[in-house]
């Protein structure tokens, strides 16, 4: 089954049309039917060529197979967009960093993104003190700057601690 709806992920402008991707995703989950999803930001010519092309690829697929094709597709601007997943191995990503003692400080490596986030090995400044920390957080401020909407220091973030 391939189902239209409007948007709901991309440039969503009512997101009660979100209900169906919950439902697709449980039906696939659960039932383990092919269940796609097709969103459309205008009903215009371009948006009927994609559907015909979403529904060629979707009804290509063989029965048997698991999916080779993505499960939801939206058409915005008249290009067809889908979600991709990357595979990831978790106990790669669970394992704990190295630890040394040597002081540290969060550092954003570039504004904007929040992946840059980054410990930064530093000297003590001669009035600094050495604790063992067991925690850091971050509050909303420290988001802000990341994000780069509030300006601040990057090496200012990430003060909140405790151990």
């Amino acid at each position: 089954m391939l189902w239209l709806t409007r948007p709901a992920q991309l440039c969503c402008v009512d997101p009660r049309y979100g209900l169906v991707i919950g439902l697709a995703r449980t039906i696939r989950s659960e039932l383990l039917l092919r269940f796609s999803t097709l969103e459309l930001q205008n009903l215009d010519a371009t948006s009927v060529e994609a559907v015909v092309a979403v529904y060629q690829k979707f009804q290509g697929r063989s029965p048997s197979s698991d999916y080779e094709v993505e499960p939801e597709f939206a058409v915005h601007d008249g290009v067809v967009h889908t979600g991709r997943y990357n595979w990831i191995s978790v106990s790669k990503e669970l394992e704990p960093l190295p630890h040394d003692n040597k002081p540290k400080s969060l550092a954003i490596g570039q504004y904007g993104l929040v992946d840059s986030l980054h410990w930064v090995q530093r000297e003590l400044a001669t009035m600094q003190a050495k604790m063992d920390i067991r925690c850091v957080g971050m509050n909303f401020r420290d988001l802000l700057v990341t994000i780069g909407i509030v300006e601040g220091q990057k090496d200012t973030i990430g003060i909140e601690a405790s151990g």
